[in-house]
């Protein structure tokens, strides 16, 4: 979450505000970004997948020629205001989108419990 700072060791950042927040829906507010409920609102604005295809769009191509030069590790940072919605939900999704052409694993700093 954005409000406590921006994640730190991260070499690419996406903030993803923009997307409607779940926390000022009171059915909402304790859920995170993983319960199917919480996805559901998110995605029932066409602003979510909008700014997810153009994180993907950008990844696609930035990922790809990193891996030509060599490098080996990026760490790309995704955050929200408090990072249990929106930025969940985000990294989530791009983790399991971009896992068959690369090595993924996602932390979820401010919600320590969802790390597996």
């Amino acid at each position: 979450g954005i409000k406590n700072g921006i994640p730190q060791g991260i070499d690419t950042f996406f903030d993803v505000r923009q997307i409607p927040n779940p926390y000022w829906v009171e059915e909402l507010k304790e859920l995170t970004g993983e319960d199917q409920k919480v996805i559901d609102y998110m995605n029932s604005f066409p602003a979510t997948q909008e700014l997810i295809d153009a994180i993907v769009d950008y990844l696609k191509v930035f990922l790809q020629e990193l891996q030509k030069s060599g490098r080996g590790s990026y760490v790309i940072g995704i955050a929200c205001s408090g990072g249990q919605h929106r930025s969940v939900y985000v990294a989530d999704y791009l983790a399991n989108y971009f896992k068959k052409e690369f090595r993924t694993s996602v932390t979820h700093r401010d919600t320590p419990l969802l790390n597996k």
